[in-house]
């Protein structure tokens, strides 16, 4: 058990080095996804329900 502990925490560490990065790429456009803007089409947004709190 205290492998698998160890590779979540390992696991877990690595995704949020990487999320740091994501989130200061322009590519995502974090200031536009935050304000309310979306990267997805209306054929997407179609087959998804309510997501919002």
């Amino acid at each position: 058990m205290e492998s698998t502990k160890n590779y979540l925490i390992a696991n877990k560490e690595l995704w949020n080095k990487r999320t740091a990065v994501h989130v200061a790429s322009d590519f995502y456009d974090m200031p536009g996804f935050l304000s309310g803007n979306t990267s997805l089409k209306s054929i997407e947004l179609a087959l998804l329900d309510n997501v919002q709190d």
